[in-house]
């Protein structure tokens, strides 16, 4: 399984801005609201990927996340909120 870093930028008239926190809590951590009632958030989906995973690569690519100081960024939220910090980054 291959994580792009630059999924997790807003891209607008040629800046590149980092998912603010409340995307990644309404995104990954509330329960979904899909139609079909099931009760699981978008990291309970993430982690069953992960779970099934031989392989995990993260590809951080500042030249499409505004930079590194951006990339870092992302990746920081990214282990807070995907991997509960436990990425030795």
């Amino acid at each position: 399984m291959d994580l792009d870093i630059d999924y997790f930028i807003v891209r607008w008239r040629g800046y590149h801005f980092p998912w603010p926190n409340e995307v990644f809590e309404k995104d990954f951590l509330s329960l979904s609201e899909h139609q079909s009632g099931s009760l699981w958030t978008g990291k309970d989906f993430l982690d069953g990927l992960m779970n099934k995973a031989a392989l995990i690569t993260i590809a951080k690519e500042p030249n499409f996340c505004g930079g590194k100081v951006k990339a870092n960024q992302v990746l920081g939220k990214v282990n807070r909120f995907l991997f509960d910090n436990k990425l030795l980054i």
